[in-house]
C-alpha cells in the first residue's frame, strides 16, 4: 500500500501547485479621474476582477464587452459619444485590461422658456 500513499500524495502535491500559479486580473482606466468612481463600481469587468470564481476565459469575455458597457456607464452621466479603445496584456500571471476612454463633452440640457 505504500504506492498508494505516493500516488494521494503526488495527487495532492500536483493540485496545490496548480492552485498556486493562478492568474491574476487587473484593470486599469486612463480617463479623467471624475469618472473613475463611476465606472469602478459598476463595470462588470472590474467588480468582478478579485472574485475567487473568475477564469482566464470570463475575464476574456468580459473584456470585449467591456467597450460596450462603459459606453452605457457613461451615457448615464450625459458622455454620449465616448471613445473606448481597450488593450490586454499578460506579464507574469498578471492579465491586465487597459482602457484609453475619451468622454468627449457631455450633453448640457438647459432650461428655455416657450
Amino acid at each position: 500500500m505504500p504506492w498508494v500513499r505516493r500516488l494521494l500524495f503526488l495527487c495532492l502535491f500536483v493540485c496545490f501547485a496548480a492552485r498556486g500559479e493562478a492568474t491574476r486580473y487587473a484593470v486599469e482606466f486612463d480617463a479623467p479621474s471624475k469618472l473613475h468612481a463611476l465606472l469602478t463600481e459598476h463595470l462588470d469587468l472590474y467588480k468582478w476582477r478579485d472574485s475567487e470564481w473568475m477564469t482566464e476565459d470570463q475575464f476574456r469575455r468580459l473584456f470585449e464587452e467591456a467597450p460596450a458597457d462603459i459606453e452605457e456607464i457613461l451615457a448615464t452621466e450625459g458622455y454620449y459619444a465616448p471613445v473606448v479603445q481597450g488593450t490586454l496584456s499578460e506579464e507574469g500571471d498578471v492579465l491586465t485590461a487597459r482602457f484609453a476612454i475619451d468622454p468627449g463633452e457631455p450633453v448640457r440640457i438647459t432650461p428655455s422658456t416657450v
